[in-house]
């Protein structure tokens, strides 16, 4: 499996599980993704190297834009080491944009269609990437909440005190799979006795269903076939599209 991992203007792009050793972007083979190694260099130019559909997951790190503008102290008056470096430096929001459309747009070309994206950020960003994730077609399937329990105190006492970031994962399309089976329902349904059959309904032909349903829809029919394919014969799905004031419908409910 290959994974690609922290990105930045200028940062590291790690390949597979561990690091065995670190590469300059003009070592990246434009055909073959090597994993075990650890590629080092411009995000963009690292990624634009990589072939198409050759990584399961990412995780990004990305800039935050902080946005900070002069010195923070604390109330002793010591300086706050904040993040000042001019990888976290954009002129504007719409700088900023650009650079996230550029990274995320790299990043679902050498996504596999089934692969996943992990992007973290606080609230100076996370809002804009998540925009522009589904802008660009990812599927967001749940933001998780990293909750810090000894955070960076709001020395000025201006706002609350931001005890948080957010990590937001997604795959590659709506129809991406997004259920796997661990290996305990494979055992479970390896030793069914008795065959089970599985109904589903699911109006996907309705015009007027929303896109959020459609798409939690499918990924329950993913699941299910999975459930079948798993169980040796045991199992067997029907899915059923009911119409509306249907007799099919009053079956479902």
């Amino acid at each position: 499996m290959a994974s690609i991992r922290g990105l930045g203007k200028t940062g590291k792009v790690r390949a597979g599980a561990k690091a065995a050793r670190a590469l300059s972007v003009d070592d990246v083979s434009d055909r073959i993704l090597a994993v075990d190694q650890i590629i080092q260099g411009d995000c963009l130019a690292a990624m634009g190297r990589l072939p198409d559909a050759c990584v399961d997951l990412i995780f990004a790190d990305p800039p935050y834009n902080l946005q900070l503008s002069g010195e923070l102290h604390r109330p002793d008056q010591s300086r706050v080491d904040g993040v000042t470096d001019h990888w976290d430096q954009f002129a504007s929001f719409a700088a900023y944009d650009q650079f996230t459309r550029a990274w995320l747009a790299e990043a679902r070309r050498i996504l596999k269609p089934d692969g996943a994206i992990w992007v973290i950020g606080s609230y100076h960003n996370i809002f804009r990437v998540g925009a522009t994730l589904q802008d660009l077609g990812f599927w967001i399937l749940n933001d998780v909440i990293w909750h810090k329990t000894n955070p960076m105190p709001n020395f000025r006492g201006r706002r609350l005190t931001n005890a948080h970031e957010t990590l937001i994962w997604a795959t590659r399309s709506a129809q991406a799979k997004s259920y796997t089976l661990s290996d305990g329902t494979r055992d479970i349904l390896k030793k069914l006795q008795a065959p089970v059959t599985l109904r589903f309904y699911f109006s996907q032909s309705e015009a007027g269903m929303p896109l959020v349903l459609k798409g939690y829809g499918r990924r329950v029919q993913d699941l299910l076939i999975e459930y079948r394919n798993a169980s040796a014969g045991k199992i067997s799905v029907e899915i059923s599209d009911p119409q509306p004031d249907s007799d099919l419908e009053e079956t479902a409910t």
